[in-house]
């Protein structure tokens, strides 16, 4: 795709229309997503919709069974699955493997890495739970999993849809000291990952406290429509996971985390220090989870 002549109205079209030719999500997501919506919404209801697609029940037990929680019994249902991890991360997991196995299985080029895509979100993902508790305000938005394991799904997007323009950020990337990834792909296809990965998620209509943050975790400016809470915890836990080393972020060298977001979310320096030595402690459970959802 020809980028430097079309306008950013061309250009997100272009990419829309690129969305489009991909699978829509699996019916079981549609309807969990549904039941997002709905006051009403309890765990009967939840489970009864994940147990109708067979493949999904397995992996969500398959997960809720692997290291990353650490059960001593084995997990052999959904309703067991519901009342020991809870309604919200359960429905977090279903929307998050759900939208992951419907992804094209895209190599890219020998510098990019599938698995290092997403073991470092659950990194990610995994950090913001930690940040969690930390953030009192923030507690019980188990919506948050969802933000971090998606954060960078827009790669996919570009990866499939763009590769050329993909390589050459890439490369500009490797070539320059200090350059950031999400920098190169607005100078080689005009939007970053951040912003293609929320137009992913809005034709599938997620709600909009998962796209919002995902759409604008490389602004320095963050917009009234997004909420400024999950954004800091986004930006600071996706540092978190690159510093911790797990997977494959942005950034050869992670810039220091603004001091903005330390106080959006009222963290400091020890905080973040004992979630970066949890998230490093965590490295085998993650990837145990990751081993558990077959990402890659």
């Amino acid at each position: 795709m020809e980028t430097k002549n079309k306008t950013l109205k061309e250009l997100r079209e272009a990419i829309y229309a690129k969305i489009d030719e991909l699978p829509t999500i699996p019916a079981v997501v549609a309807k969990v997503l549904a039941l997002i919506e709905d006051e009403k919404t309890d765990a009967q209801a939840l489970t009864r919709v994940i147990s109708h697609d067979p493949s999904l029940t397995a992996k969500v037990l398959k997960v809720a069974n692997s290291a990353y929680y650490g059960f001593p019994q084995t997990i052999s249902g959904l309703d067991r699955a519901v009342a020991l991890l809870g309604m919200n991360m359960v429905q977090s997991l279903a929307l998050s493997i759900g939208v992951l196995g419907n992804l094209p299985k895209s190599k890219g080029p020998l510098n990019f890495s599938s698995q290092g895509l997403w073991l470092h979100s659950l990194a990610v993902a995994t950090a913001m739970d930690e940040l969690k508790k930390y953030c009192a305000k923030a507690r019980g938005s188990d919506y948050l999993f969802v933000v971090g394991l998606l954060h960078d799904v827009g790669k996919i997007v570009l990866l499939h849809f763009f590769l050329e323009e993909y390589e050459k950020a890439l490369s500009q990337l490797e070539n320059e000291n200090g350059s950031t990834l999400y920098l190169a792909e607005r100078a080689a296809i005009g939007f970053d990952h951040g912003q293609v990965g929320a137009m992913l998620l809005d034709r599938w209509k997620f709600p909009r406290e998962v796209i919002m943050p995902i759409a604008v975790h490389h602004h320095s400016k963050v917009p009234e429509s997004a909420n400024p809470r999950d954004t800091a915890m986004l930006k600071v836990a996706d540092q978190i996971a690159n510093l911790a080393g797990i997977g494959h972020g942005d950034e050869k060298a992670p810039p220091k985390i603004a001091e903005s977001d330390f106080q959006i979310l009222c963290l400091d320096k020890d905080d973040l220090a004992k979630v970066q030595a949890s998230i490093i402690d965590s490295k085998e459970s993650i990837e145990s989870f990751f081993s558990s959802m077959s990402l890659a």
